[in-house]
């Protein structure tokens, strides 16, 4: 699916095929170890950069310039890849444009940001930390994505794992508008960067000026210590909101499915558990206890975790946390049935199938498989799911491993 180039130059380019599709995609990421001292200035830095640049000062001239490329759309943000923060880069705009239209705009907002006396604008850093500010307070607004990201805390505590990749708002008073451009000024010489382009084969070469803009090795700061998931006593942690409805949220250890077939297995298996409309968890908690308005399970990109989710009222959750544990207990032992396996297989190798029709998935699909060392197109990635089975003699060697992931996938939890 994608094509790259320079695997020791720090800035590494990936061609993604898009002949088919109407725009292209420019995506560019400053590739960071995740760490608690930097996490509140990348996540800031997004904030200023995107005010303006010399050759466009304001969000409105901003707009516009957009706007004069047939209504460009882009974007400066963070994103978190288990323990690596990335700050993206990103513009899609209609193949009628030309490429150097969009690297100029790159060029200016990269590396023409406003400045004043030896730093980023006062008033506007001073402006973007109060937004920032109000971002992360207004992070535990979302009932869904805080639950996810306090159990992941507690879960991967003393791990880069567990920082929140927007940041802090304790540490935003620390920051003036002349450190933050230093530190900026740091990631432009040394901080690892890839691009990647989904659109024209005949715009590629064009894209080669990043390499002159980002010259050198890999010159970023060793990453930390990778996650190791080990077995644990559960762990119950209840936060107190005045809702009706609150959000189950159980973090479960697990092996490190690594890559191939592995990973296959176990994507397929939490697709069993509670990844479909009609799952295992979904028939036993929802539809037999009664216990959940919805429940989903899933794995954590980058991480040895699989979460199970589910809504709940608030008086029920050590009783739907129980019959979790218990209706994982009753699926290890009866295992799995030919027909599911064979259904599950189906539907992931369906949602994989598509992916080449979908210009961000694509990007996305191929960022997660190079930031875990996976560097595995579709054409390869698609047999190791076609490969799963229920039963393998030996870890590691033909096919998936269900059944022994079933009995590997029981420790610690949190909820």
């Amino acid at each position: 699916m994608y094509l790259s180039e320079s695997m020791n130059s720090r800035c590494r380019i990936f061609w993604l095929d898009a002949e088919k599709f109407k725009t292209n995609l420019y995506v560019l990421f400053f590739e960071f170890p995740l760490k608690k001292e930097t996490a509140t200035k990348n996540a800031l830095l997004a904030e200023v950069l995107k005010q303006g640049c010399k050759a466009h000062p304001t969000m409105k001239a901003l707009a516009e310039a957009a706007e004069d490329m047939y209504g460009a759309l882009w974007d400066i943000s963070i994103v978190k890849k288990g323990d690596k923060q990335l700050l993206m880069v990103s513009m899609e705009v209609l193949k009628c444009v030309e490429s150097g239209e969009v690297l100029s705009f790159f060029h200016g907002l990269l590396f023409e940001p406003l400045t004043a006396d030896g730093g980023f604008v006062q008033e506007i850093v001073e402006r973007q930390k109060e937004v920032l500010r109000r971002q992360i307070l207004a992070q535990q607004d979302d009932k869904k994505s805080y639950a996810e990201r306090r159990c992941l805390e507690i879960s991967a505590r003393g791990s880069a794992l567990a920082i929140n990749a927007s940041g802090y708002a304790a540490d935003l008073d620390e920051i003036d508008a002349q450190g933050l451009f230093r530190y900026y000024q740091m990631v432009l010489r040394s901080a690892r960067v890839k691009v990647f382009f989904c659109g024209e084969r005949n715009e590629r070469k064009k894209l080669h000026i990043f390499r002159r803009w980002f010259p050198g090795e890999n010159e970023m700061t060793p990453w930390a210590e990778k996650f190791e998931g080990k077995a644990t006593k559960a762990v119950f942690a209840c936060e107190h909101k005045n809702l009706e409805q609150a959000r189950l949220m159980m973090c479960f250890r697990i092996p490190s499915l690594g890559r191939g077939r592995r990973r296959a297995a176990g994507m397929i298996l939490s697709y069993l558990l509670g990844g479909a409309p009609d799952s295992m968890l979904f028939s036993r908690v929802r539809e037999e206890e009664g216990l959940c308005y919805d429940i989903k399970s899933y794995l954590y990109p980058h991480a040895p975790f699989l979460f199970v989710r589910a809504g709940i009222d608030t008086k029920d959750a050590k009783k739907a946390s129980r019959a979790v544990i218990v209706a994982l207990d009753e699926i290890a032992k009866k295992g799995i049935m030919p027909e599911q396996l064979a259904y599950a297989k189906k539907a992931i190798i369906g949602h994989f199938r598509i992916l080449p029709d979908l210009p961000w998935e694509m990007v996305d699909f191929s960022v997660n498989r190079i930031f875990e060392d996976a560097e595995a197109d579709l054409d390869i990635y698609l047999p190791h799911c076609a490969s799963v089975c229920i039963r393998c003699a030996t870890i590691g060697k033909s096919g998936g491993v269900i059944d022994d992931l079933y009995a590997k996938w029981k420790g610690g939890c949190l909820i």
